[in-house]
């Protein structure tokens, strides 16, 4: 994957050294002095002319060129030649990066839960919220991603929608967070969703969302208020999505007290946005059906999981939340000085199943950082397993190298 600083350096020139050129997509909106070339004098005549932005700069025919006294014609020419360029540029970058947006209503836990798969949460503080948006690079599972953190207060909620293509255009996947125990607040919450839905639809912009249900704490996920309250979100929102066509979505439980959740929510997250999920997923179905498992994952040490394979859903849970506390585990006797493991198994007798981790191979991520990656399954025999593994420790590794 290409590093920002290296997306970035082909356009930075082109703006006064006091613009932060972190934030692609909102170069567009700037005012136009922040151009080199564009004193605030010939700044000021634009904007007595409508023309408020870079982009609105770069949306102007040299064809039918407008007669903006003050500014030579070649001058104006040469501005509206370098905006379109600039424009082309940006676009074509902010679809190489990958963009996560987090949003929900305020006090949903969405910081909580980024600062969780970054192992900055911890019970005893817990995170401020989040002033208007909060942008940074962070790694998930050793790949880069920029995330977009948007605060939930109302002040902020309003503000985003008078920069649409700032904090929504690009956006590879939305994490909708909801809080499952706010239900004084369920209405506002789709009815924010909804907004956010229209925005992306006017802009003409295919997103995909990962609805996360939070505060799926263990002490509640049991109670009958809690199983109502999941039944009644799920409605709304789905009687909301109802209303538009081809919405890409599914709900998902969370919470910070269960890291396996969170993990699981992120992982998800990734395998969205990949275009090697499907072929994998492939490969593992051919797996299990040769060998008569239950369920089969590709799981990395660090708990992303690839893809998977299943006939029942509950398997497929079972599967990667015991494989992500067994890798925790295993990670933890390898910080105690402990060899790795080749093998990894659980025994459930009295279930008459068993779950077993494969070492299957290793793989350097954009930081090259090696990466242990795991094929976990469940069976009653794995007796046909040693037959198929190196096909497909062949067929594997060349795709989770270009996972994203």
């Amino acid at each position: 994957m290409v590093k920002k600083n290296e997306k970035i350096s082909e356009i930075k020139d082109f703006f006064k050294s006091n613009v932060n050129v972190d934030n692609i997509m909102a170069l567009l909106e700037l005012p136009p002095y922040n151009l080199v070339g564009i004193d605030n004098i010939s700044t000021q005549i634009l904007l007595n002319n409508n023309i408020n932005s870079i982009e609105d700069l770069s949306n102007l025919s040299t064809e039918s060129l407008p007669t903006i006294e003050d500014i030579p014609q070649n001058t104006l020419i040469k501005w509206i030649k370098i905006a379109k360029i600039l424009k082309k540029n940006i676009l074509e970058k902010a679809k190489t990066e990958k963009k996560i947006l987090v949003i929900g209503l305020d006090n949903g836990g969405k910081t909580s839960l980024l600062d969780l798969l970054k192992n900055k949460f911890t019970m005893w503080k817990a995170s401020l919220p989040t002033r208007g948006v909060k942008r940074e690079q962070i790694d998930f599972f050793n790949y880069p991603i920029i995330s977009w953190d948007l605060g939930g207060q109302e002040e902020y909620r309003e503000s985003y929608f008078n920069k649409p293509k700032t904090n929504f255009l690009g956006a590879s996947l939305i994490v909708y967070v909801v809080d499952i125990q706010d239900e004084k607040r369920f209405d506002l919450s789709v009815d924010y969703f909804e907004r956010i839905l229209q925005v992306l639809l006017e802009m003409e912009e295919p997103t995909k969302f990962v609805i996360a249900l939070n505060k799926s704490d263990p002490n509640i996920i049991d109670t009958t208020k809690f199983i109502e309250n999941t039944e009644n979100i799920k409605e709304k929102f789905n009687q909301t999505i109802k209303k538009y066509k081809e919405i890409d979505y599914f709900f998902a439980n969370t919470s910070i007290f269960r890291v396996e959740t969170v993990i699981n929510l992120f992982s998800s997250v990734l395998k969205r946005i990949s275009e090697t999920t499907e072929i994998i997923e492939n490969i593992l179905t051919e797996f299990a059906e040769n060998t008569n498992l239950r369920a089969i994952s590709l799981i990395a040490m660090e708990g992303l999981v690839f893809g998977s394979y299943y006939n029942d859903p509950n398997d497929e849970i079972l599967l990667n939340n015991s494989a992500i506390i067994l890798q925790m585990l295993e990670s933890f006797y390898n910080s105690r000085g402990l060899t790795k493991e080749g093998l990894i198994t659980h025994e459930l007798p009295n279930n008459k199943l068993s779950i077993r981790g494969q070492f299957l191979f290793e793989f350097y991520s954009y930081k090259n950082i090696k990466s242990p990656v795991y094929l976990w399954m469940i069976a009653d025999r794995f007796e046909k397993v040693d037959n198929y593994l190196e096909n497909a420790r062949e067929q594997l590794l060349p795709l989770v190298k270009i996972f994203l």
